[in-house]
């Protein structure tokens, strides 16, 4: 999986045969053994330059870089994400470890902690946008049974509010 992004200002560049790069502008033709050609009849391997457009913590960094003094702001961001991740990676460990065992008995932390660690392993190798969409369904499976909870437990939580504002009235 492969981060997508959109170049600014693109450039498209040859290598002549003097060794210098030429800008290619207009159409660009392709040989049938994928060599490129511009009007100006260089030709050769094409270097696609340009800007990344910035995305997540890059972005960040950036805008802290071009806010502090000299690097600071690259350091501030990197340090930052480090304990954030960290510190997110360990909560969500102990509280999703203290759920399985107790809606399955200790018979469920192994399975979880593997589990776990295989989503670590991922949220690691794949692209920012796939980590954040997996993450996005992550939430919607934990939401969908917060919802059933919520109309089952309706009445209830009514009643008791019924409850609650009628002694706090009878003071």
């Amino acid at each position: 999986f492969y981060e997508r992004g959109t170049i600014e200002n693109p450039r498209f560049l040859v290598r002549a045969e003097n060794d210098q790069t030429i800008p290619l502008e207009g159409t660009l033709f392709v040989s049938d053994g994928g060599t490129i050609a511009g009007h100006s009849g260089a030709q050769g391997p094409l270097q696609i330059r340009g800007e990344m457009l910035l995305t997540g913590a890059e972005l960040t960094a950036q805008g802290f870089s071009r806010g502090l003094p000299g690097k600071w702001g690259n350091y501030i961001v990197t340090i930052g994400v480090i304990l954030f991740a960290f510190s997110t990676a360990l909560a969500w460990s102990y509280y999703g470890d203290r759920s399985m065992e107790y809606l399955f008995g200790r018979r469920g932390i192994l399975p979880y902690r593997i589990a776990y660690v295989g989503f670590i392993f991922l949220g690691a190798v794949l692209t920012l946008n796939m980590v954040w969409t997996l993450a996005d369904i992550a939430m919607g499976f934990m939401a969908f049974p917060n919802l059933i909870a919520i109309i089952v437990l309706s009445g209830l939580t009514a009643g008791i509010t019924r409850d609650y504002t009628a002694r706090f009235r009878g003071r």
